[in-house]
């Protein structure tokens, strides 16, 4: 103990700034470098590549799944998981269980991340068997670490979740806590459903690369110039269709709900939320969530997809729960009156206010394509033609998540830093730019349902949406660094004021 009068010890302004940077800035860092590089700026060159023609965009699909795959695990899960850390416990009203674990499980998500989508584009770059086969199995390596990431940080979540008052004196965590273990649990079910088909697709790649050709029997060799078509780099279709859904609907779309419903009342100034309405969308929620998994792991079983009742079911339920949602949120509706701004707050003059009610409007419209399709699937045909499968899935990802995190992200992240916003203009073009994107990328497949045909400049306005995308990321890291360096100059101000005392 020091004594009466010493002064303490002089400690660097990065080591006094360390445990404010964790356990939510690394995961910030590998959400912005997941959607820079294979995210959208990979999203955007496959259209590219797709309108031009090149010689490598035989390579699409499976590096549509490795840009899909970084785009929800990287941009909207790694930041999703960072926040939640951060902020669930202190909602909950308890602390962190284990703290210690939470580099861990950052260092195990960013390398399961970076295996699982660089397995991928070796694998769909490189025809030879043995390298594809090689591409697979580290992506087989990095989806498995997924798993164990998600697993370790879901159960220090759910341990620290558990902790804190009795839920009856919390009620409105009370409201939220199914949605946040049923998100907690799409997203083991979406992870684990693409590891088991990772494994899969290896495991046949090294059978090809082996010589042994599993459609003509044992014993007989497959043709090394038939190889790159027997063997896809991809996961299984109807595996990934599930785990996708799962991981974006029941993961991103279910926590994005819970947390809207608690924390919009604090920074738009929406009325608190409906409990009847979120335990109804709880409800589709879980019921898809059922629905889903069962496909996914029939898929595995049979390789086949589940039936049309099946995924009618499933596209109806999700559907519905962001619309139940929605309406629990309550973010279309009037906008509450603080004493201390008479009234003068209008949600449109707040760029981080723009993005929120432009979320869920992409909700809707998501939830309208999913209705859509399972409709058309039960042959009820209500449009020109079914929504294409891709459609509901940008609206969501493009659409609802980006701008939450566009409206999210510059309302809590300087708190987190210890500095406050400095620039509601670089929130608006952040904003804008993440609108446009998502315009751009969803305009194609809603001309293709109210026309019944692709138009011709689908690809070229998708590339567009990449570039869109890229540019409100960048203009996000902007606004949020600037806003931590000032907190960071200002707490080395405080701390040599009080040294020359």
């Amino acid at each position: 103990m020091a004594a009466p009068g010493s002064r303490r010890p002089s400690v660097p302004a990065s080591q006094r700034r360390k445990n404010r940077h964790w356990p939510w800035l690394p995961f910030f860092d590998l959400a912005v470098l997941a959607a820079l590089v294979p995210g959208f700026l990979l999203g955007g060159v496959l259209a590219a590549a797709a309108w031009q023609g090149w010689s490598w965009a035989s390579a699409y699909p499976a590096l549509a799944q490795a840009h899909g795959h970084a785009q929800l695990v990287g941009w909207g899960g790694a930041l999703i998981l960072g926040v939640a850390l951060q902020f669930l416990p202190r909602l909950r009203g308890s602390t962190l269980s284990d703290p210690r674990r939470i580099p861990l499980g950052f260092m195990l998500l960013a390398a399961g991340l970076a295996l699982r989508v660089g397995g991928q584009a070796l694998a769909a770059l490189v025809a030879a068997p043995a390298a594809r086969a090689a591409g697979l199995w580290i992506l087989a390596a990095g989806a498995a670490l997924e798993v164990v990431a998600a697993g370790l940080l879901a159960g220090l979540l759910a341990r620290s979740l558990r902790q804190g008052p009795p839920l009856g004196q919390k009620k409105a965590f009370a409201q939220v806590a199914p949605l946040f273990v049923l998100a907690g649990a799409s997203l083991l079910a979406g992870l684990l459903l693409w590891t088991l088909g990772a494994f899969s697709a290896a495991t046949a790649a090294l059978r090809a690369a082996a010589g042994f050709n599993p459609a003509a029997g044992a014993g007989a060799a497959a043709a090394p110039a038939s190889l790159p078509a027997a063997v896809p780099a991809t996961l299984p279709g109807p595996v990934d269709a599930a785990a996708l859904r799962l991981t974006l609907f029941g993961f991103i779309g279910t926590i994005s709900v819970a947390m809207s419903a608690r924390v919009f009342s604090l920074f738009f100034r929406i009325r608190p939320a409906r409990p009847g309405w979120l335990a109804a969308a709880a409800g589709a929620f879980g019921g898809a969530l059922l629905l889903d998994t069962a496909a996914g792991i029939g898929a595995l079983l049979t390789g086949r997809p589940a039936s049309p009742g099946v995924s009618a079911a499933a596209d109806l339920a999700w559907g519905a729960a962001l619309v139940l949602g929605t309406i629990g949120v309550r973010v279309f509706e009037p906008r509450l009156v603080f004493p201390g701004d008479k009234g003068g707050y209008r949600w449109w003059r707040d760029p981080a206010g723009v993005a929120a009610v432009l979320a869920y409007v992409w909700a809707l419209l998501a939830a309208l394509m999913l209705g859509l399709r399972g409709l058309g699937t039960l042959g009820v045909q209500v449009a020109a033609s079914t929504p294409p499968a891709d459609a509901p899935l940008h609206a969501v990802g493009a659409g609802f998540m980006t701008l939450l995190i566009m409206g999210v992200a510059p309302t809590m992240l300087p708190g987190f830093g210890g500095g406050r916003l400095r620039s509601r203009r670089g929130v608006a073009v952040a904003v804008a730019l993440a609108a446009l994107a998502a315009l751009l990328r969803v305009l194609p497949g809603l001309g293709q349902t109210l026309t019944g045909r692709a138009a011709p400049w689908s690809t070229p306005v998708m590339a567009l949406a990449g570039a869109a995308g890229l540019g409100a990321v960048i203009a996000l890291v902007l606004v949020l660094r600037a806003s931590w360096r000032t907190a960071g100059a200002a707490g080395d101000r405080h701390h040599d004021t009080r040294k020359g005392r």
